[in-house]
């Protein structure tokens, strides 16, 4: 019986034995499967810190070259700021910096940006593509991809190629930004303004103003400008509510509908309505507004700039005009009212026949005085007016010499001195503006044209030798940059550009050159 229990027993803890054996096998193979699986995580950890180690080096050596490349664009850039400065001042001022032979960084350089990129590598550098050409390649190839780049620097706005256009919006503008469309709006806008004088010229003549060819013409021209309203319209949207010439503009075409609306109705007015139809020919004056519209035709002509500043500068100064006519008005208002005191209620000078008629007639009233001491303003017969006022009562010289120093001499010359500030600030804008544009033409440029220097320095050594370049045909750079400048070879632009006389050009005095060339010829154009 003993012996039963105990075997029972043995057998009771066999079995939990081979339970835990059975469960601590399950939980070796899930820590097995578990350790492949962190195992397998960490090979793919390594793996992913490998290639982020080598994109990190490659970022780093990439950043290093654009840094070096970087280095080399600024230092001609702040030389050529200089140059700018003193084209502003009146004159092309070219300052080139002796060559230096070439650093082991610069090798470098040039070793690694003959090597062929990958698009990884290719990415991390300026959207300007660096890759040198084949020295073998023929230099119509050569041309045409340098002088692509340096056109599109040197002659376009960036924002404003002209590429295909799917939608009304982008060929309106596209129509509107072309130089022939502005040119056309010009021509037209002339020839109304010389329809227009023709057309006042012939209805003085009873046998032409039935002639029908002036509103046929009229209504020609309206069509146009109607045309281009709606062209700018549709190419800038809401923008053109901003702009103060579309303003002028939309609104003279609005003025010229009032003028045909009118005229139309002037034809069914009959001779019955004769009040009615004088006071219609009355309104169709507005008609002449529409030779404002010359005054824009000046911006848009490059041989009548000066007039076009002048234009300029009067609508610009309509403050300055404000505040003159507000200010000669209350001085004038001043004067008259010391006037009638003195001149008006003076009895003797009424009664006296030498006098009688000046004081009734010009300064019987506030109005009149105004109006005759606008004679001081223009400086306009002043004699007829205070000589015998003044010779019968010498008091009023110092009431007559008071206008004089104040209306037409000091006045007056504050006006000028107003005006000349005001445009020699608006020139000193333009010069501004100018140089501003010179500048961005010159970052549009510099990265194309040291792509050529790339080109033409075939031996990667970092300076041009004459032996290099006289062989290549001037026509691998651009018209826009040697065009006006009277050079007819490579090997004569070579010897423009070494001025020291060393027989060879570093990328500095290749650039600088080239650029001081391209501004000389903008600003003689």
């Amino acid at each position: 019986m003993v012996d039963c229990l105990g075997a029972l027993e043995t057998d009771a803890a066999l079995g939990k034995v081979m339970d835990l054996i059975r469960e601590m096998q399950v939980q070796h193979e899930t820590s097995t499967a578990k350790l492949k699986y962190v195992q397998l995580q960490q090979t793919k950890a390594q793996r992913l810190f490998s290639a982020l180690q080598e994109h990190y080096e490659a970022t780093e050596k990439a950043l290093g070259m654009l840094q070096t490349r970087q280095g080399k664009l600024a230092e001609p850039m702040l030389s050529l700021e200089a140059q700018i400065q003193g084209i502003m001042d009146g004159g092309v001022t070219t300052t080139f910096l002796k060559p230096q032979a070439p650093t082991e960084e610069a090798r470098q350089d040039a070793d690694d940006l003959s090597k062929p990129k990958t698009p990884s590598e290719t990415s991390c550098h300026s959207p300007v593509d660096f890759t040198l050409v084949n020295p073998q390649t023929s230099s119509k190839r050569r041309t045409s991809r340098v002088g692509s780049l340096l056109e599109e620097a040197l002659t376009e706005d960036v924002h404003e190629v002209i590429q295909e256009h799917s939608s009304i919006p982008d060929m309106a503008r596209a129509v509107v930004r072309h130089r022939a469309f502005e040119v056309s709006i010009a021509i037209c806008i002339c020839a109304n303004a010389i329809v227009m004088g023709l057309e006042a010229e012939l209805s003085l003549y009873e046998d032409m103003k039935r002639a029908v060819w002036p509103d046929v013409m009229d209504a020609f021209f309206l069509s146009v400008f109607s045309l281009e309203i709606l062209c700018r319209l549709l190419a800038f949207g809401r923008k053109c509510w901003t702009d103060a010439w579309f303003l002028f503009d939309f609104s003279l075409v609005m003025i010229s509908m009032v003028a045909v609306i009118v005229a139309t109705a002037l034809d069914h007015v009959g001779d019955d309505n004769k009040q009615l139809a004088d006071t219609l020919t009355n309104l169709l004056v507005i008609r002449s507004m529409r030779l404002l519209r010359i005054a824009s035709t000046f911006r848009l002509m490059h041989f009548f700039e000066t007039v076009w500043r002048l234009v300029n500068g009067l609508l610009t100064s309509y403050s300055a005009m404000l505040s003159t006519c507000c200010l000669l008005a209350l001085t004038l208002y001043v004067f008259a009212c010391i006037g009638i005191e003195i001149i008006t209620k003076d009895a003797r000078l009424a009664a006296h026949p030498d006098t009688a008629f000046i004081v009734a007639y010009n300064f019987g009233s506030i109005f009149r005085t105004m109006l005759t001491l606008m004679q001081f303003v223009t400086v306009d017969s002043l004699a007829a007016v205070y000589m015998p006022l003044i010779i019968l009562k010498p008091g009023l010289f110092l009431y007559f010499l008071g206008l004089v120093l104040i209306v037409s001499i000091s006045l007056m010359n504050l006006v000028t001195a107003i005006l000349v500030e005001s445009a020699l600030a608006r020139a000193a804008g333009d010069k501004d503006h100018l140089k501003n544009v010179m500048k961005q033409k010159i970052r549009l440029a510099l990265p194309a044209l040291e792509t050529a220097f790339d080109d033409l320095d075939t031996d990667n050594s970092g300076f041009l030798t004459r032996e290099e370049v006289e062989h290549v045909p001037l026509e691998m750079l651009p018209a826009a940059v040697i065009s006006e400048s009277g050079i007819n070879s490579m090997a004569e632009l070579f010897d423009l550009l070494d001025v020291d006389d060393t027989n060879s050009l570093d990328r500095t005095e290749f650039l600088e050159g080239l650029i001081s060339i391209f501004l000389q010829d903008v600003l003689e154009s």
